[in-house]
């Protein structure tokens, strides 16, 4: 596959890039506190600002695909306050192991899922150590943007 990158805006990149860098290093902080993490997302305004979401219905211990679902339907409904969103989420690869699972979307059209593995090492498996150079990115499905 081509790089998801050709051909597409340099504004739709840097959203991509700079969503990415917040949310490798909220979950960093989520591996090393608790060893797991629930779902959460960030989102970039059309002034271009990345903010924080997280989404919460009551359940203390809420099913993963409910919270995603739960943020994919916050972003459609504020789809007109903002141009990017990344939903991450603690998952599995292929091979069994651990990744942080992104899925971005922009509103100009495109739509990623990347999987960054990881293992927790160290004393009492505390520290995230993420095998960037086994990252892999490929084209997904728009939800937020679905035309």
């Amino acid at each position: 596959m081509n790089s998801w990158r050709e051909g597409v805006s340099e504004e739709a990149q840097n959203d991509f890039d700079e969503m990415f860098s917040f949310g490798l290093q909220t979950a960093e902080h989520f591996l090393n506190k608790s060893k797991e993490f629930y779902p959460f997302a960030n989102c970039i305004s059309k002034t271009g600002e990345i903010k924080p979401v997280m989404a919460y219905d009551g359940n203390e211990n809420p099913l993963s695909n409910d919270v995603i679902k739960s943020l994919e339907k916050g972003f459609i409904a504020t789809r007109n306050e903002i141009r990017a969103t990344a939903i991450v989420f603690d998952g599995k690869i292929n091979t069994g192991e651990s990744a942080v699972c992104f899925s971005l979307e922009h509103e100009q059209g495109i739509a990623i899922q990347i999987l960054v593995p990881y293992e927790l090492k160290g004393l009492f498996k505390k520290t995230a150590i993420f095998k960037i150079e086994r990252t892999s990115t490929s084209l997904s499905k728009q939800i937020i943007w679905n035309k």
